[in-house]
């Protein structure tokens, strides 16, 4: 009936059969097949629906649902996972924020507001995947002929007994024919007809759900369910980004451990630790000149530990006469030597760690400030998206 009135353009019989189709529904037995009757109502295909009698039993069937316990709860913990999973595409990244989480025990703190950030804000995440799925251009003429096929399929589906054998009997016959008599392929080929037929009913918001998260669905199709669940995504939104900001870290402690075994095998290994904190890196110069001190320190008790003891010179200089006196003052002047390579080295690594976690500190205070200062920043405009 609906399909008469469509195609010839009897909008307010249309929209009674509609009527009585909608009502017959139940909202926690939906099958894909009303989605798409709704899609295409939703978008104009048949006609004005002047009296709103459609868009009552869509919005009633959302609100039986939302009487179920914890519906409100099931809603914002499936949103927001699904920002969870659209937003793992998009990390934030650098050299210097992966100094950062080495050296600092406040990264996770740090990262977990960041990554949410840059998760919706940045090329490639939530924001710019809701506004690919939902800015698309809708083809009315196909969505024309998409409706009139489902509505044609619909009147199939609903045959049962005899009228259904005999359209099967029909369809099998046919895949005789076409596959040359070979009756296995065409009993295969009527089971695969058949399952794509069916149609298992789930409650109306998961099947809503599952339309916006298959980033294989029509985007009219898409479009159409996000506007339905629109509230629940945007409140999920909230709850999303909003999750860790109080955790974020106004000061942070950068630590440097280190370890340098002995120039030969009997030397004791020096370790080094430091650790401070910091807000922006506003100290960082003297931050640095700790690390270099703490390192100074280490590289004195080293050369230390590998001078030779008075007792070594004076049992050298009696049996040998003072030649074995020299080569130990020779090889101790060689290894303190290496000592102060090795030192100088470590000490520039540390100093540049430091600098490197500093740099990505004031980054991330950058895009958490910038964020923040937006008005509405917790808020989700998809208005602005679709």
């Amino acid at each position: 009936m609906a399909l008469i009135c469509r195609r010839n353009r009897k909008s307010k019989a249309c929209f009674e059969w509609l009527g009585e189709y909608f009502r017959e529904q139940n909202a926690e037995q939906t099958k894909k097949s009303v989605i798409a009757i709704i899609d295409a109502y939703t978008n104009g295909v048949f006609g004005e629906d002047a009296d709103g009698i459609c868009n009552s039993y869509i919005t009633k069937w959302i609100q039986d649902l939302a009487k179920k316990d914890n519906f409100d709860e099931e809603q914002k913990k499936y949103w927001k996972e699904f920002f969870n999973v659209k937003g793992a595409k998009v990390t934030y990244s650098s050299q210097n924020y992966n100094i950062l989480k080495e050296i600092s025990v406040d990264f996770n703190r740090i990262d977990n507001f960041v990554s949410r950030i840059t998760a919706f804000n940045n090329e490639g995440g939530i924001k710019d995947q809701l506004s690919a799925k939902f800015t698309a251009d809708i083809d009315t003429e196909k969505l024309k002929r998409g409706i009139d096929e489902q509505l044609e399929r619909l009147v199939t589906n609903y045959e049962e007994g005899e009228e259904a054998e005999m359209r099967d009997e029909e369809t099998f016959f046919n895949l005789v024919k076409e596959f040359k008599g070979d009756e296995d392929l065409a009993r295969e080929e009527l089971d695969l007809i058949q399952e794509k037929r069916l149609d298992p009913p789930v409650d109306f918001v998961s099947r809503l759900r599952s339309a916006v998260a298959d980033d294989t669905e029509q985007p009219e199709v898409q479009k159409t369910a996000v506007t339905l669940l629109k509230q629940y995504i945007i409140d999920s939104y909230k709850e999303y980004i909003t999750e860790y900001k109080d955790s974020y870290p106004q000061t942070i402690t950068l630590s440097i451990k280190d370890q340098i075994q002995g120039a030969k095998p009997k030397r004791p290994t020096q370790a080094i630790k430091w650790s401070n904190t910091t807000n922006d890196g506003e100290n960082v110069e003297q931050m640095k000149k700790e690390v270099e001190k703490a390192y100074s320190t280490a590289k004195d008790n080293a050369i230390a530990a590998a001078k030779p003891s008075t007792a070594k010179y004076v049992f050298v200089g009696i049996f040998t006469l003072g030649i074995g006196a020299l080569l130990l003052k020779s090889n101790f002047k060689k290894e303190s030597q290496n000592i102060e390579m090795e030192y100088s080295r470590r000490t520039k690594n540390a100093v540049n760690k430091l600098n490197a976690a500093v740099l990505a500190r004031q980054e991330t205070n950058k895009i958490v400030s910038e964020f923040c200062a937006q008005e509405g920043w917790d808020e989700l405009k998809l208005e602005e998206c679709v």
